[in-house]
């Protein structure tokens, strides 16, 4: 599903395969007849030495109960979970900035921002000299 070094730096994409294997882990309920809410509960399992929980995802507001989903702007394993049920895009709840091809231009934007203000930086020590 997820390759890394080609759409996404290599540590994104491995990030997303963790996410999607323990997707498996989960159940999906719909929510509402939208298809933009749902219940997902995740099943009882050896290695989460923890007691099974239930997430509540909203999809339109990019929004899971766990919070990983809103903090790292990633799928969380919950909103892949109910994007392989549902065979919803899971790209688009990737954030852009994510994106290969956005962060070298984002790179290459601030690089020359950089430069400018050295530019400007410069220029203004060079007019206080000649005061």
């Amino acid at each position: 599903m997820i390759a890394g070094g080609h759409q996404f730096p290599e540590d994104i994409a491995a990030s997303l395969r963790k996410n999607q294997q323990q997707s498996v882990m989960c159940h999906i309920h719909k929510f509402n007849q939208e298809n933009t809410e749902f219940d997902v509960q995740e099943v009882t399992s050896l290695h989460l030495r923890r007691r099974p929980m239930s997430f509540k995802v909203k999809l339109n507001e990019w929004w899971c109960d766990c919070g990983e989903f809103q903090a790292l702007r990633l799928p969380c394993p919950h909103v892949i979970a109910v994007c392989s049920y549902y065979h919803f895009y899971l790209l688009m709840f990737v954030d852009p900035i994510y994106i290969l091809h956005t962060r070298l231009i984002r790179c290459h934007f601030i690089q020359c921002r950089m430069r400018n203000i050295g530019i400007l930086i410069m220029n203004q020590i060079s007019f206080q000299i000649l005061i």
